[in-house]
């Protein structure tokens, strides 16, 4: 029933907004008065990286266009990425590529982000990739993509401000700032700052003076970061080879490499070296100790052909490029050793072979791609056998995409396929496709340890796999490993940048995170690309919902509710005959682990979006619409203590709005539902709150006005 105005006047309004204080913690008074304060909490040390790679610069004309500056940036945050070579988190580093790397946006990373996130324990990478300039005074300048000549010191980043931030303003433990430009020599004109206590500052350029700073068409790198690259993997660990590369390793190896380079090519070109650093600061680990090492600590270079097009060079693991048979390859800077090149090519036997290399020698490589790929009958009968039990009628494998599931699958068929595929593997250890739905069927069946086993196997069977790199990104998420998912996401990337699939997974990784903004962007990407792709308008809408919070902004509630609704209409899989439609369940947990039921996948996705929906409704005031989205989520999921608690909160303002009795009612019943369920959640302490205020005023409300 309603109440009237005047009860309504003697009711203490409840308070809905939750709001964490901190108590003040005072120090006691002995210890000021000796003078002896409690000593500093641990600060924990992290990583951070501005990466810029500016290929067009659409006001200078085609001819001043660079071919690889953007591809040499990618290469650089791929290394920092990476475990070996710095293991910087993903949203800590701020990648920035052709147009939106203008100038205010570099003046806003270089002067802001940078110095406000970076402390003094921190480690700080900066690298640029594109055009340098001198003006007429002989300051040097870097070239933002929307510099204009007629405005050229504008529109560009000068080199010396760049130092001086570095050196000054970034205070971190040790800072390394990498430059690919011409004349970024200039770079190391401008006045260092002192070392404070250990701080370490390395600025490493391509060149010197009014050098040019040079692209090879042969290994489509600017030469620079291509040996950058190489030092960082491992390439630059000399004599004696310790395992780590540190700064007067990288810096010895890239500048011999490079001045070899470029006089090979007939240009000049000279790396330049400055600042305040101790040569022995390590910068990245090495895994190349093995191979056979000379006092001269040369290194020798790799040619390599095939007779085929469209062949993927390998060497040692990594990705070196694609060939085909009148464009061969080079790929020099390698260290004295032995190394193994591996061609790949879609539907063929890979070529693999194990090369010596002595110091400066250039080695022809010449891969033959002649057989088609061949599993023995054995095998593939019974992948085949596993594969009609794991997917029943379904028609798609992709991990994000909506397929028909005719019957309710059993954790029985999900341990057969199992079997089937582990047989497969048995009879053909080659056998990559076995590997990879072994994988997924060791997922679904709950143990991600020899899913991720699997996974790890298929991708060694077939590096070129992006299913399986994207599989075990899902299941890397699971296991809470989101930096080792980001990683494979990013390999992903790289051989398909149009993959709505990946971004939606990278999109998934961020929200994992608490990295928002980069959540939306990519789920924003996925869209792009691919509207259908359903789960990425849930991640971009729980992206959304966190920042509104944060934000305390009613748009981005809106702007939230209708990727929730989108995505709510896209799953609404209700037919004539009733037939179940779900998604196969990969690294997409919402809040419980779901395997081996693609149905209860399915139902936990819908429980999400309805319960999202159902907080944005709230924040914007549509309070019975909002209620009605809670009780749908909870009809998924009927133990679910955050739905409980959403609903009864949603309770409470819809009393204080229209001061119904069954409002107050059913807020008290869901808090105490919601702490029947989970008592130790972090929401529990504001539902007895809210439990305690209800009952303090129920006797008055059940005397006057709610019999």
């Amino acid at each position: 029933m309603k109440l009237t105005l005047r009860a309504a006047m003697t009711i203490v309004c409840l308070c809905l907004s939750v709001v964490g204080q901190q108590r003040n913690q005072q120090i006691p008074r002995d210890l000021r008065q000796r003078n002896e304060l409690p000593p500093a909490p641990t600060k924990i040390p992290r990583g951070y990286a501005l990466v810029i790679g500016i290929g067009n610069y659409p006001n200078l004309g085609k001819e001043a266009d660079l071919l690889y500056a953007e591809g040499d940036a990618q290469a650089i945050f791929r290394v920092l990425l990476s475990k070996e070579g710095g293991a910087i988190p993903a949203e800590n580093i701020h990648l920035i590529l052709g147009k939106d790397a203008g100038i205010g946006r570099i003046r806003h990373e270089v002067e802001e982000w940078l110095p406000s996130v970076a402390g003094p324990e921190d480690r700080v990478v900066v690298f640029f990739a594109g055009h340098g300039f001198v003006g007429a005074d002989g300051e040097g300048f870097l070239a933002a993509s929307d510099i204009r000549r007629e405005q050229s010191r504008e529109t560009a980043y000068p080199m010396a401000a760049l130092a001086d931030v570095m050196s000054r303003r970034v205070k971190a433990r040790w800072k390394v700032l990498l430059t690919d430009a011409c004349h970024s020599g200039k770079i190391n004109s401008s006045e260092f700052g002192a070392s404070m206590d250990d701080t370490q500052f390395l600025s490493f350029t391509a060149t010197i003076g009014r050098q040019n700073s040079y692209e090879d068409p042969k290994i489509k790198y600017g030469i620079f970061s291509y040996y950058l690259e190489l030092g960082l993997k491992g390439n630059a660990d000399a004599d004696p080879c310790d395992g780590w590369v540190t700064a007067g390793e990288l810096v010895q190896y890239v500048t011999s490499q490079v001045h070899q380079h470029s006089k090979e090519a007939g240009v000049s070109q000279t790396p330049h070296v400055g600042g305040d650093y101790d040569p022995a600061m390590i910068l990245a680990k090495s895994h190349a100790c093995g191979a056979v090492v000379t006092d001269e600590r040369t290194s020798g270079a790799l040619v390599i052909e095939a007779n085929l097009d469209d062949v993927d060079v390998w060497v040692d693991d990594n990705l070196r490029g694609r060939l085909g048979r009148d464009a061969p390859l080079s790929v020099p800077g390698l260290r004295s050793g032995e190394h193994t090149v591996c061609g790949r090519k879609q539907g063929y036997e890979p070529d693999c072979r194990q090369v010596l290399i002595a110091p400066l020698q250039r080695v022809p490589v010449s891969l033959r791609i002649r057989y088609p790929q061949k599993v023995k009958p054995k095998a593939r009968e019974l992948c085949g056998r596993g594969i009609r039990l794991l997917y029943s009628s379904r028609s798609t494998v992709n991990p994000v995409n909506i397929v028909p599931v005719l019957r309710r699958q059993s954790a029985n068929d999900l341990r057969g396929a199992r079997d089937l595929f582990a047989r497969a593997l048995q009879e053909d250890g080659s056998y990559a496709l076995a590997a990879y739905h072994l994988g997924v069927s060791e997922q679904l069946l709950g143990d991600e340890t020899a899913s991720i086993r699997a996974f790890r196997k298929a991708i060694a069977l077939d590096p070129e796999s992006t299913d399986s790199r994207m599989q075990l990104a899902g299941v890397l998420i699971e296991c809470g490993d989101t930096d080792e998912a980001i990683r494979n996401v990013v390999e992903a990337l790289r051989r398909d940048q149009a993959n709505a699939a990946a971004h939606a997974l990278m999109a998934r990784a961020y929200l994992d995170k608490g990295v928002w903004r980069k959540c939306v962007e990519e789920a924003d990407k996925a869209i792009t690309f691919d509207d259908s792709v359903a789960t990425a308008h849930l991640w971009r809408g729980d992206c959304l919902r966190h920042l509104a919070a944060k934000d305390k902004s009613s748009s981005e509630f809106r702007d939230a509710g209708g990727s929730y609704a989108r995505f709510l209409r896209m799953t609404n899989f209700s037919t004539p005959v009733h037939q179940w439609l779900a998604y196969h369940f990969v690294g997409f947990r919402t809040g419980g682990q779901v395997h081996a039921d693609r149905r209860l996948s399915y139902e936990s996705l819908r429980k999400a979006g309805f319960l999202g929906l159902c907080i944005c409704e709230s924040n914007v005031g549509n309070l019975v619409r909002a209620g009605e989205y809670c009780r749908r989520a909870i009809l998924y999921d009927r133990n679910d203590p955050i739905a409980y608690f959403t609903l009864g909160v949603t309770n409470l303002k819809a009393f204080n709005k229209r001061l119904w009795c069954e409002d107050i009612r059913s807020a008290r019943s869901n808090f105490i539902r919601m702490l029947a369920l989970s008592p130790a959640l972090e929401e529990a302490k504001h539902a007895r709150r809210y439990i305690d205020e209800i009952d303090g005023r129920m006797r008055d409300l059940r005397r006057n006005f709610c019999p």
